[in-house]
């Protein structure tokens, strides 16, 4: 970039640019030298909500949306033509006296990518400790290069005592469970473990998915003929930074199959988007949710698509099938109860359990009548039922949306264009989050590169609010205790529901006027 036209009075565009991506980067270096975060997550929060706030600004005034998915111009920073009007004298005033020049794609993909790769290697020297996942990595990955099935013993057991230390094997959570991490994962973490087995290691591992990600994102909207521009959305994000290269959590390889899934579906290559979509599902079982929307673009020979997958998903276990049953031991164990950050899941089952009382209960299970109820008992069952009545209205929910979709897919791509089938998998992958019993932050990072390619405000604000949730762990560490307050989950939550409704009904009330 030429220093000179850096400085000339004309340049202000392109220096309030460098001066977001500069308050972005003192924000990452403070976040640094809190040390551990755990123990000060209000002022983590208030230095991430300020380097979202200028990734916010840097997104909608320098990112290009001129192309939206319905071929439409975008008007998220735009006034109506009845503002335009009103102000065009305004506009014709300040065009006479100042216009600054506009900042040129060469220097947008400079500027961004420097500070996109400085945002990482600045919060890479970072300890996890909003999170301790990666320690269960490297021992996944320690037990493998041990000639041992991870699958096969949890990490307490006896026969995995020799591999203890005093540096990861503390710091595992749960280990009473086996892994639940497939086998794609598995092998990631064997290959980085014969490298080098390390927190530091594998963090570099997982940050070259993430640029991996980065580099098909800018081959999609190359092939989409979308403005390169739109990268800014996934490399300034600091949930990506903070999950990936700060926490380094393995969604990194699952995304990077999944965007290279997208780069095969913007190709037109339905067979090999099916295996990139089996090995993102191999690597993170969030992916599946897109098997459907292969099924619905293949135009003969469907039955191919699930076919295919259940082979490539069954080759992959098969080094680990001598782990038996606990296989999925582990698996089974995580999608049983835990919950943690839910939205419509956590509504749909406060109000079942509103509506199991001692009554209900006694019609619905008789045999609790010819039990000792007592409170224990009672409360148990009640709540494995809720849990299990709020797991079938969802999947019945989920079934019936991807039914209707399936049904109008040919007249809702034919209308809406050739970026409908990556609206409709942002569709899926969105209804899945607000769906799912658990939502960790880090896994509203799938929706990420969705909105590089059809962007959505309130999912990218989101992708701000949902650290709010990390505001639990502050009982956490005095108590011991998780706790989550109504009022965090407002916080988080109403904000984006609102902005979702209210962007659909406004998009909806245009196309209707």
């Amino acid at each position: 970039m030429d220093v000179r036209k850096f400085l000339e009075k004309g340049s202000r565009n392109l220096q309030v640019f460098v001066a977001i991506a500069l308050i972005s980067e003192f924000s990452y270096l403070a976040i640094v030298v809190l040390g551990n975060l755990r123990t000060q997550i209000p002022l983590f929060l208030l230095l991430f909500g300020i380097s979202f706030l200028a990734y916010w600004i840097a997104v909608f005034y320098f990112s290009d949306f001129s192309k939206s998915s319905d071929g439409q111009s975008n008007k998220l920073l735009q006034f109506s033509n009845k503002h335009r009007k009103s102000f065009s004298w305004l506009t014709d005033f300040v065009k006479s006296h100042y216009t600054p020049r506009q900042i040129t794609l060469k220097e947008t993909l400079t500027i961004g990518i420097f500070f996109g790769l400085l945002f990482r290697f600045t919060i890479l020297f970072t300890t996890p400790s909003l999170s301790d996942d990666i320690y269960r990595y490297v021992w996944d990955g320690r037990v493998s290069t041990s000639n041992i099935n991870p699958y096969s013993h949890a990490p307490e057991s006896d026969e995995l005592s020799p591999l203890r230390d005093d540096q990861i094997y503390p710091n595992i959570n749960h280990k009473e469970v086996p892994t639940i991490y497939p086998p794609v994962a598995q092998m990631v973490f064997h290959v980085i473990s014969m490298i080098k087995s390390s927190v530091f290691a594998y963090k570099i591992g997982f940050l070259l998915f993430d640029l991996g990600t980065a580099l098909l994102l800018f081959l999609i909207l190359k092939k989409l003929s979308l403005s390169p521009k739109r990268l800014l959305i996934y490399l300034w994000n600091p949930l990506i930074i903070i999950e990936f290269s700060g926490s380094g959590h393995v969604d990194g390889i699952g995304i990077l199959f999944m965007t290279l899934m997208l780069y095969f579906l913007a190709s037109k290559a339905l067979n090999l988007a099916n295996v990139a979509l089996a090995l993102s599902f191999l690597a993170k079982f969030i992916s599946l949710i897109f098997l459907p929307i292969l099924f619905f673009m293949k135009k003969q020979s469907r039955l191919i698509i699930p076919l295919i997958f259940v082979i490539l998903v069954a080759v992959f276990y098969i080094p680990y099938a001598d782990a038996g049953g606990a296989l999925f031991s582990g698996l089974r164990t995580y999608t049983a109860k835990w919950e943690s950050n839910a939205s419509i899941f956590a509504l749909l089952k406060n109000g079942i359990l509103t509506i199991l009382n001692n009554d209900t209960m006694s019609f619905l299970l008789p045999t609790l009548q010819q039990e000792s109820l007592t409170p224990e008992v009672f409360a148990s069952r009640r709540y494995d039922l809720a849990l299990l009545v709020t797991k079938i209205i969802i999947i019945l929910t989920f079934s019936g949306v991807v039914l209707y979709f399936w049904r109008r897919f040919r007249e809702d791509i034919v209308q809406k264009g050739e970026l409908w089938p990556f609206r409709l998998g942002m569709i899926f992958m969105g209804l899945f989050i607000i769906f799912m019993s658990t939502v960790h932050p880090w896994y509203v990072c799938w929706m990420v590169p969705f909105l590089v390619i059809v962007p959505n405000r309130a999912w990218l604000l989101l992708s701000g609010l949902v650290v709010l949730s990390y505001w639990n762990l502050t009982a956490y560490v005095e108590t011991g205790i998780w706790q989550e307050p109504v009022s965090v989950k407002l916080v988080e939550y109403l904000p984006f529901f609102f902005l979702l409704f209210f962007d659909y009904f406004r998009s909806k009330a245009r196309a209707s006027g």
